[in-house]
């Protein structure tokens, strides 16, 4: 059963007592640290029950030390089919868990339009908030939702899940931290892909026409690109073609394409919403990097990560995680008082892209990035 979602993380059986399923359980529990000690209890809520609400509460009521008191949904029967999967109460006002003092962390998990008068209620609250992608649609939104986290002492977290994907999180640590001796040297130039077929947008979604390309794929995109550089975007130029999905009355991009120049590098992004369902994955990736010593690549198949340095390496990591560990991986830093692994700043800087990329198809030129 392949996900109604764009991500690079393959599907994950659901059932335990399957070997495969356990055998990540087990793997992702020692990455985040758990051991085998049962870590401080975390009260979580979620806001939002569509395809990844459900991720986020799932992965709350199977992490270690962590308890799923609220789900939020405009429908309160679709809060409570999901909260009554989990012990946990229904609400369709978020006022209720705002004032929940066994509340420590809530989900943003609403549609990308609506991430930020959610976010700042709860941060306001004094509630730590992990944010689906994007943070916000402007980067005005985002630096509120910083401010709002800052003055109320919590954390901000944005959930870029990519970034735990295995052969990405290895083509990372090849760049810059190579520890072998090995150096690609500095990043030059980048390549990323990522695409629908196209009932993501006719079927699964019925706000499409409220997002595109732009806000729903490439906010993986624009930060992988920002994390995989670890430079700071300048300026952006966009393409887009508008037809397919305008023509079944879906008001959106059906392919964009921009180059993004950094302060010492340029990366390409590339996105269609309008993959065959003939396509035989949900989504279509790939990643290609240049440096000044080597390339390495990245695809969604079997393939998974090549690096070509001093030397021609395909190295082995895993096929597919489940899209639970960065959730928890939220939940163990914030019983360990750790700060968050991808931050409020982190998410201001893909909005920051995809916010000049926005402009630029709009105008036509050359716009700059504003940070």
């Amino acid at each position: 059963m392949t996900r109604p979602w764009p991500s690079l993380i393959r599907p994950s059986p659901r059932k335990r007592g399957n070997w495969e399923y356990d055998r990540v359980a087990r793997v992702s529990r020692v990455a985040l640290g758990y051991g085998g000690l049962v870590p401080t209890t975390i009260g979580a809520a979620v806001i939002g029950s569509g395809l990844y609400g459900r991720v986020h509460a799932r992965a709350y009521s199977q992490a270690p030390g962590c308890q799923l008191r609220w789900v939020w949904s405009r429908d309160l029967a679709h809060a409570d089919a999901i909260a009554a999967q989990y012990g946990a109460r229904p609400t369709n006002d978020w006022g209720q868990i705002a004032a929940d003092p066994s509340v420590d962390v809530v989900s943003i998990a609403t549609p990308d339009f609506a991430h930020t008068e959610p976010a700042l209620a709860m941060l306001k609250a004094g509630k730590h908030v992990l944010c689906e992608k994007p943070m916000a649609l402007t980067t005005d939104e985002c630096r509120q939702m910083i401010a709002a986290a800052e003055r109320s002492g919590v954390q901000l977290m944005v959930n870029f899940h990519n970034r735990w994907y295995p052969a990405l999180a290895e083509a990372w640590r090849r760049v810059h931290q190579p520890g072998d001796g090995l150096s690609l040297g500095a990043p030059l130039m980048a390549y990323l892909r990522l695409s629908d077929r196209i009932e993501v947008a006719t079927r699964w979604l019925p706000w499409a026409g409220q997002s595109g390309p732009v806000w729903f794929l490439m906010p993986h995109i624009a930060d992988l690109a920002n994390w995989m550089l670890g430079q700071t975007p300048k300026r952006v130029f966009a393409s887009g073609r508008k037809g397919v999905l305008a023509g079944l009355g879906i008001d959106c991009y059906d392919v964009v394409q921009a180059q993004v120049v950094y302060d010492g590098s340029f990366a390409t992004l590339e996105s269609s919403w309008i993959l065959p369902e003939c396509w035989p994955n949900i989504n279509e990736f790939s990643l290609d990097l240049h440096c000044e010593h080597g390339k390495l690549a990245v695809t969604g198949d079997q393939e998974n990560l090549v690096v070509a340095g001093q030397r021609y390496e395909h190295p082995f990591t895993l096929l597919w995680l489940t899209e639970d560990v960065p959730i928890q991986a939220f939940v163990r830093c914030l019983q360990a008082g750790k700060p968050a692994p991808v931050s409020g700043n982190d998410g201001l800087r893909a909005t920051a892209v995809l916010q000049a990329l926005d402009r630029s198809l709009a105008s036509g030129q050359v716009e700059g990035v504003e940070l």
